[in-house]
């Protein structure tokens, strides 16, 4: 396996998860102090960024699955789908994508309609392939340091999702049938 994205939130979250369990990986580290910051988390790296495909063909080699994680950027589309052209190439048999809630071709966000386009791509591909959906990641929203550190006047408490305590965003808990799920997952197998 082979993870993209591996320095960033849901990376660490994933690489940690993979240790525990004992599943061998590789991440792709994009710069020499990636590369370096993943090893030191006993990681085995390989060299390469989404935007050289051929570099990424190269560190695919010899993996059967392939987390797909791009940078947002103006190009995280054109990326992604260069990535999965090298998934192809190197013989990747699934590719999980880390998605967008609300992704499709219609939508009014070009972001959206980006990870459609790359969801599309991978539907009609030879490839089976996940694509996870998150609604929303609170971190995006609240300081970081509140995540890490709450202080004794911050109002926490306990939830189903994180059974540690987590700051409260609202005094009253939302009733269930309107919380909108955490993840969604759309897959072809």
């Amino acid at each position: 396996m082979l993870i993209s994205g591996a320095t960033g939130k849901v990376g660490q979250h994933l690489i940690k998860a993979l240790q525990i369990k004992g599943v061998p990986f590789k991440a792709l580290a994009r710069t020499e102090a990636s590369a370096r910051t993943l090893a030191e988390q006993g990681v085995d790296t390989v060299r390469g960024d989404l935007s050289n495909p051929a570099a990424v063909e190269s560190a695919l080699l010899g993996a059967d699955t392939f987390f797909l994680l791009g940078a947002p950027s103006a190009h995280q589309g054109t990326q992604e789908l260069g990535a999965i052209q090298a998934a192809k190439a190197a013989g990747v048999r699934r590719v999980v994508k880390l998605s967008v809630c609300g992704a499709g071709v219609d939508s009014a966000c070009a972001i959206t309609r980006e990870h459609a386009r790359v969801e599309q791509e991978l539907a009609d591909s030879d490839i089976a392939w996940t694509s996870l959906r998150p609604t929303l990641f609170m971190q995006n929203w609240v300081a970081k340091p509140v995540f890490e550190r709450p202080s004794p006047s911050t109002p926490t408490r306990r939830t189903r999702a994180s059974p540690g305590l987590t700051p409260a965003m609202s005094p009253k808990p939302q009733p269930r049938s309107s919380r909108a799920p955490a993840m969604m997952a759309v897959s072809t197998s």
